[in-house]
């Protein structure tokens, strides 16, 4: 037999993405930068105070006028890169106060920044499941315990055809949910049905989308503070918030300052079987 080293991966492979963040990772190594361990594929100068992170093939960084001048250099001898103006104050070397950056927005102004996701993505999800701004019936919260009352129908299995348009719709909630915290909880009892999706599942993505028609993502604003000591975590679950599965969610929730930096939803392994 023959055993074959492989030295070119082609793109959009997982093999590929992988191969291109070792080649990222010994780039920024070598020009001294440090590779921050609990963050993936971010990096910091001490030298020049700047950090960058890249998602994909896409790159984006903070640092002063000089450093960023310094990082364009260092970016067109290593990467074949197209740079877009920088978002920030002129006197630091701002070209813009507004720019995109995987398909959000980001904003700056003389209170500080603000980052948007891309509200195309409501708008499919309510195109996909039917809804029409204006006419449908639009709700305040984007799950509801109550949700399949009554219905008798809804542990059973969706057609292939209606299982299919779930998942899809599933998906972009999911990825609506990584710039709107207020459907996370929702997302993640949808997400619960995947694999096999049923009535129920149905019924929770189109309450979301419903709360999303009429409350169509949210701004997360990072306006100037003095520099906090410490990141602040927030914690708490439901217990045994999914009256289906008898399953708990956890939240957590992660401030610097007074500013919202990351919040996670996860649900818990164990069945709540008491609340005494």
């Amino acid at each position: 037999g023959y055993c074959w080293r492989l030295w070119k991966a082609m793109y959009g492979t997982r093999t590929a993405s992988r191969f291109f963040g070792s080649f990222v990772t010994d780039v920024f190594l070598s020009e001294e930068w440090t590779l921050i361990s609990v963050v993936p594929m971010t990096f910091h100068h001490d030298g020049m105070d700047a950090d960058i992170s890249c998602h994909g093939d896409d790159f984006m960084g903070q640092a002063d006028e000089a450093s960023a001048n310094a990082i364009d250099s260092m970016m067109k001898k290593h990467f074949d890169v197209k740079i877009l103006p920088r978002i920030g104050p002129p006197q630091y070397g701002g070209q813009a106060s507004s720019g995109s950056h995987l398909n959000r927005t980001i904003t700056w102004s003389e209170a500080g920044f603000t980052w948007e996701g891309n509200i195309k993505h409501i708008h499919d999800l309510c195109r996909l499941v039917g809804l029409e701004p204006g006419k449908s019936k639009g709700v305040n919260t984007p799950a509801d315990k109550a949700t399949g009352k009554g219905n008798r129908a809804i542990l059973e299995p969706l057609a292939k055809e209606r299982a299919s348009l779930f998942r899809t719709g599933a998906g972009t909630l999911q990825y609506i949910a990584e710039d709107t915290p207020s459907v996370k909880h929702a997302t993640s009892d949808i997400m619960g049905g995947m694999s096999a999706p049923q009535e129920l599942h149905e019924l929770r993505l189109h309450r979301a989308a419903r709360f999303l028609m009429v409350h169509p993502g949210e701004i997360w604003i990072y306006d100037y503070q003095t520099m906090p000591k410490n990141v602040t975590e927030m914690a708490d679950s439901d217990w045994a918030g999914d009256t289906v599965t008898r399953k708990s969610t956890s939240c957590v929730a992660e401030c610097f300052g007074g500013q919202l930096i990351d919040v996670s939803v996860s649900k818990q392994t164990p069945l709540a079987l008491s609340s005494g």
